[in-house]
């Protein structure tokens, strides 16, 4: 499921107070709205709406969750989210560091690296 989709259907359930009327204002069913809602709090592990029978309420992380979400969505209307993640996505500059991931060194590396870890890596070994 998009990601990008279930932000949309949070701000437009949050705003319209209602699954029905977001769901027909973006063409879908009410289920569907109901499905990318939980699939979003499942997610981010929270709790963001209070659902009933009559009325959707937001949680307190809701309406924080609300007011970034509705400037992620207005940066990326406006274009400016694109400029920046450009930007972002420059050639770098610098000096890196390539490091091969650890089952991929040889036995005698990898008990060098213990072998330090355990000895020096002790907490206020290296304070003065």
């Amino acid at each position: 499921m998009d990601k990008f989709k279930q932000l949309e259907s949070f701000v437009s359930v949050s705003t319209r107070g209602s699954l029905t009327a977001a769901a027909v204002s973006e063409g879908v069913a009410p289920a569907i709205m109901g499905r990318r809602l939980d699939a979003l709090e499942a997610r981010l592990g929270v709790k963001l709406l209070i659902r009933t029978t009559r009325r959707i309420t937001l949680t307190h992380e809701g309406s924080a969750f609300l007011e970034d979400c509705q400037r992620v969505l207005a940066d990326v209307a406006s274009g400016r989210l694109v400029a920046v993640l450009e930007a972002f996505a420059a050639p770098p500059n610098g000096i890196y560091a390539v490091v091969p991931q650890r089952k991929h060194l040889p036995l005698r590396v990898r008990l060098w690296i213990d072998f330090l870890k355990h000895h020096y890596g002790r907490p206020g070994y290296w304070q003065a």
